[in-house]
């Protein structure tokens, strides 16, 4: 059965996590929610790691959490703050094992990015960005390469950036990718299946949706 988890947030103190049916064979199915996280949070990072789900970071926070035998438990802390970041799990290989989470970036103007392997966080293994950026999208290309979406380069108060930027985990590498039409923040993007109208071949795009003008308060 397929299952979405969503988790934390700014209205309710952001400390529920909610499990919601996605199994199209048994759309009626009502599933039991996780149990609370040990504490509120906003603007934090969520993660499918080796099996477990795992949350990180939010607004004036560094500690992580991994869900495992029905509780959250306490796991290593980011080394800095990490509010709305870029980050997701790469897969350089394919034993899940081998997965690695990375996340970069921060509301408050943090450039660097950081990896755990399952253990600690490291803030030598990859590149930094390319400049500080924050409530952006990610989407996961493929096993080893992603792709930073717009997003504010600073904080609210700064402009909305249409920019985009790939990473590949092999060439350990930030490059310039193509510019939105729009500039987002608090979008949503993801790779899709589409059908080519003129060859009739299924392709895969990167779909990007909404943005806000909401702002923050600091």
């Amino acid at each position: 059965m397929t299952k979405l988890l969503a988790a934390t947030g700014y209205i309710g103190g952001g400390a529920t996590v909610e499990v919601i049916n996605l199994d199209d064979s048994n759309p009626y199915l009502i599933c039991d929610n996780l149990p609370n996280l040990p504490f509120g949070r906003f603007g934090s990072a969520g993660y499918l790691f080796r099996g477990n789900p795992i949350i990180c970071g939010g607004q004036g926070e560094r500690r992580c959490n991994s869900f495992e035998s029905g509780t959250w438990k306490s796991m290593s802390s980011t080394n800095e703050e990490r509010f709305f970041p870029v980050s997701t799990v790469l897969s350089p290989t394919s034993n899940e094992k081998d997965d690695i989470i990375l996340i970069a970036g921060s509301y408050n103007g943090v450039s660097t990015a950081e990896s755990f392997d399952g253990f600690n966080w490291n803030q030598t293994k990859f590149s930094n960005l390319p400049e500080p950026i924050s409530i952006n999208c990610v989407a996961k290309i493929n096993s080893t390469t992603l792709m930073s979406i717009g997003g504010s380069k600073y904080d609210l108060s700064s402009k909305y950036t249409g920019e985009t930027n790939f990473f590949n985990v092999i060439q350990n590498k930030w490059v310039a990718g193509p510019q939105l039409t729009i500039p987002r923040v608090f979008h949503a993007c993801a790779v899709m299946n589409w059908k080519n109208a003129t060859s009739g071949i299924i392709e895969k795009v990167i779909v990007v949706a909404g943005t806000t003008v909401y702002r923050l308060l600091s």
